[in-house]
């Protein structure tokens, strides 16, 4: 039950309530009760439930698709952490199941990081994957893949047509160790614009996620460049 003498917030209070009944009750593609039969079940306001909703949504429980309502995510089945995976087909793809395409703009091996790791590794060479994500056909941010091909093993097209890179991973015995993660606000340059549709010198959110060895070894650095203004992007831990 909700109780406005609880410290807790009644929002969070509710949140809680409706996760636990995604856990027991709903599948993944359940839709949920709209927002109103949900004040109405639990007598709060509009503006409690669309906290708790926002709630649910930012811990990955739910998704929301503009016009037809809040659906239940698989991705609480199969994903507690998404700082720990690395392939977004796998994640965004549990979210909002067939929402999301991928589409291949870079494949090969390079030498050239970006920014300062480029010259502590610049004698190490990667295998760097581009895609171009979109999201209803719009594209709303690219990701770039470095894979240590000393580590990180037989990596093929065809391969990676079967399997993500986490599945790679597991099966090449590939244990990291640490993840760091950086966030810088940049201005969309010639490539960047043209690939996601934006006029040059739009706002650009960039993510830095490197991911290391025991001995400290750079095994994989993703890089995400998100058309914030587009999608909005998260992270998230669920503490059990």
């Amino acid at each position: 039950m909700l109780s406005r003498e609880n410290e807790i917030p009644l929002y969070l209070q509710l949140a809680k309530t409706l996760k636990k009944q995604i856990k027991l009750e709903l599948n993944p593609g359940d839709k949920l009760p709209s927002e109103k039969e949900i004040c109405d079940l639990y007598s709060v306001s509009r503006t409690t439930v669309r906290l708790a909703m926002e709630e649910l949504e930012k811990s990955g429980y739910i998704y929301r698709l503009q016009g037809k309502g809040s659906f239940v995510s698989s991705l609480k089945a199969k994903i507690v952490n998404s700082f720990e995976v690395i392939d977004d087909k796998s994640l965004l793809n549990s979210v909002k199941k067939n929402s999301y395409e991928f589409k291949e703009s870079l494949y090969g091996i390079t030498q050239m990081l970006p920014n300062k790791l480029h010259e502590i590794y610049s004698t190490m060479e990667f295998l760097r994957l581009q895609y171009i994500v979109l999201l209803e056909k719009t594209p709303i941010y690219i990701i770039d893949y470095y894979l240590n091909i000393k580590k990180i093993k037989n990596v093929t097209k065809e391969l990676l047509d079967r399997k993500t890179i986490d599945e790679i991973c597991k099966q090449e015995n590939v244990n990291f160790k640490r993840v760091d993660e950086e966030y810088t606000i940049i201005n969309s340059y010639h490539e960047l614009g043209e690939k996601l549709d934006i006029e040059l010198g739009t706002p650009i959110l960039r993510v830095d996620k490197s991911y290391y060895s025991d001995t400290n070894e750079l095994l994989l650095l993703v890089v995400k460049h998100v058309n914030t203004q587009k999608y909005k992007y998260q992270n998230f831990l669920e503490i059990k």
